[in-house]
């Protein structure tokens, strides 16, 4: 599967960077050197190793290295969305998941609703009343005046897209989250 990594650091230490995750990957990877990051797109590394190296990276140029990976389904539009917000994160290594926890800006929030919910038939609607109905499925769909299978099927068809599970304390809590966004 394809995995796309974003970093940040102190501009001078880019080429560095570059030429250590090219020893790493290999000629397969497209490494891109952004005026503000390095994006990385490349097949079959461990996580680990990534992280590993960023690890040691850090060591070597007594520089912190924020870092973002993912293996979306949908990575091009995931990229684009997590380049706007990445520049103002603070330091950190992030997934997906726990990069939106970061994210405050009212505009960048609802745009990665829209993207994780895109397709999915799930709404707004729906996200408020899995929480008002504490992710119980059949109060949500009477709340809504839909049945029962025709939730659960959107809210399958959101874990498929997605990886977002409205029966999830977590998902459902961070989707509430971007909702709200200030």
């Amino acid at each position: 599967m394809e995995k796309y990594i974003l970093l940040k650091t102190e501009r001078e230490n880019f080429s560095y960077i570059i030429d250590v995750f090219r020893l790493l990957i290999g000629n397969t990877a497209q490494i891109e050197e952004d005026r503000d990051f390095i994006k990385i797109k490349c097949q079959d590394v461990d996580e680990t190793e990534i992280e590993a190296t960023i690890e040691s990276l850090e060591n070597d140029l007594n520089a912190l290295i924020s870092s973002y990976q993912t293996t979306s389904l949908r990575p091009s539009k995931e990229i684009t969305l997590a380049e706007k917000s990445f520049l103002e994160m603070s330091y950190g290594h992030y997934q997906f998941k726990n990069f939106l926890y970061q994210v405050k800006e009212k505009g960048a929030a609802l745009d990665f609703f829209q993207f994780i919910v895109e397709g999915s038939g799930v709404t707004e609607d729906i996200i408020l009343a899995m929480a008002d109905c504490d992710l119980n499925v059949s109060k949500a769909s009477n709340l809504l005046y839909m049945h029962r299978n025709t939730l659960l099927y959107k809210i399958e068809r959101l874990i498929t897209l997605s990886d977002f599970d409205l029966k999830s304390f977590n998902d459902l809590y961070l989707l509430v989250q971007l909702l709200r966004a200030k």
